[in-house]
């Protein structure tokens, strides 16, 4: 049975200090070996991610943990379901990897929901400030070597250096602000700023949030700062415009104004960014962006090959290889495809998580693992699947890493977000009156309270 109770003591320091270093593992992506074969990914986001489900483990619901089981029970079956058995041994490893990224994302998941928004708005604006801080002292000062001190000392693979492209495509060198890359410095920031307008009770929010995704354009030149403009609309539409206790505000003035204000700020900045990025967009519009090419045409041409000649189970979780010859097949005869890019690695060459989902599991187990994950969700008490969902997705265009943390706790975030945003909902445009909060209906609100189990 779940009833409404007022909210217990605060999480405590310690919490906070582990959900910092989860959010840093995420942003940093780093990935130290147990073996030449065998990355951790993120490791400090799952260290963190594990102690939190240490931490709050009497927290875990019955129903929650149940369904959980389901969603790695069926990708377990799925890898077992793959024709070819010669990559067992990989899909073994990327199973692995996938249960401790929905292992830790839970624990996250755990902890975030006990946050009220005030604590948790600050956490993800001091990340956003950072990393635009950082930047701008990367772009005009000489902090950039210690930069690249401390990722020469983290990474020692896939590090960015194409300083001559940077030049070509963007005016100057991108801050890499101590990741391997500056798509994570992007993917970090426009995922931290998300979350932040999400759950932030500032009546200007949206303002503030399309002039922080403009500073992230001009300061990280990156063209994945524009997914969080599009993350505007779902966030209106299915969290914002939703009632107190879950009816839709269909005929909210308010909300409809933001509506389309958010459309608007996302067309004008489509218009800016297009400025900035002249380049770059010259050269998706000839078939000449690699980065575009791998990021968005190529897993999505695979993605559609995989589900014709393989519906039932794909390729098997972390089954690149396994494909590979045909992989090597749709690039190369691609219209927009040029043989002067190189194609070492097929891992490397799609970087997408969502279109990973239908290469590794074909369309059969695909939407049984995605309608188990529906049924995670809601014992989550999301109280959207389809905001979930559509952050996911979305976000998923511009990172691969499908059995990393870093996939997955977009996911958790996105439903630990819209729960927090649930429970503490923001006063009604024409329902202030001597201080008072009140609900559509004109009765005063009541205090600030939490979904938690009865026992």
């Amino acid at each position: 049975m779940i009833a409404l109770t007022r909210r217990s003591a605060p999480p405590d320091v310690l919490d906070t200090l582990l959900i910092v270093t989860f959010l840093i593992g995420i942003y940093l992506g780093y990935s130290p070996r147990i073996t030449a074969g065998v990355p951790i990914p993120a490791a400090p986001a799952g260290f963190a991610g594990a102690v939190l489900l240490l931490r709050h483990y009497r927290n875990i619901e019955q129903r929650q943990i149940v369904t959980l089981i389901v969603v790695i029970t069926l990708y377990l079956f799925s890898i077992l379901c793959v024709s070819d058995s010669s990559y067992l041994g990989e899909r073994t490893k990327g199973f692995l990897q996938l249960s401790y990224s929905l292992a830790v994302g839970y624990g996250a998941w755990l902890t975030f929901v006990q946050f009220d928004r005030d604590r948790l708005s600050r956490i993800f604006l001091y990340f956003v400030l950072a990393i635009l801080i950082g930047c701008a002292l990367e772009n005009y000062t000489g902090f950039g070597a210690v930069s690249d001190f401390v990722r020469g000392r983290l990474f020692d693979t896939n590090l960015y250096e194409a300083t001559l492209r940077d030049q070509t495509l963007y005016g100057g060198r991108r801050p890499k602000l101590f990741t391997s890359e500056p798509s994570h410095v992007a993917f970090g920031f426009t995922v931290f700023a998300f979350f932040w307008y999400v759950i932030s009770r500032s009546a200007n929010k949206t303002i503030v949030y399309v002039a922080i995704l403009g500073a992230g354009l001009f300061l990280i030149r990156s063209p994945t700062v524009v997914l969080g403009f599009i993350l505007i609309a779902p966030y209106q539409l299915l969290v914002a415009g939703r009632a107190y206790f879950g009816r839709v505000r269909g005929a909210d003035a308010a909300a409809i104004s933001l509506i389309g204000l958010s459309l608007a700020a996302l067309g004008a900045w489509v218009l800016v960014s297009g400025h900035l990025f002249e380049e770059r967009m010259n050269r998706i519009s000839t078939g000449d962006d690699a980065s575009y090419f791998f990021r968005i045409v190529g897993p999505a041409a695979v993605a559609w090959d995989t589900l014709k000649r393989r519906p039932i189970a794909g390729a098997g979780l972390t089954g690149e290889e396994v494909i590979a010859g045909r992989v090597y097949q749709i690039y190369v005869t691609a219209p927009n495809f040029s043989p002067e890019w190189r194609v070492d690695r097929i891992s490397e060459v799609i970087t997408n998580y969502f279109w990973h989902h239908w290469i590794y599991l074909g369309a059969a187990w695909g939407l049984a693992i995605l309608i188990a994950f529906g049924g995670f969700l809601r014992s989550l008490r999301t109280p959207s699947i389809a905001f979930c969902g559509i952050v996911w997705a979305v976000m998923g265009q511009a990172a691969g890493a499908y059995v990393s943390p870093k996939c997955w706790a977009v996911l958790f975030l996105a439903a630990a977000m819209s729960l927090v945003h649930r429970r503490e909902p923001v006063a009604a445009p024409a329902g202030r009156s001597f201080g008072i909060t009140r609900h559509p209906s004109g009765q005063p609100a009541p205090a600030p309270a939490t979904i938690e189990r009865t026992r």
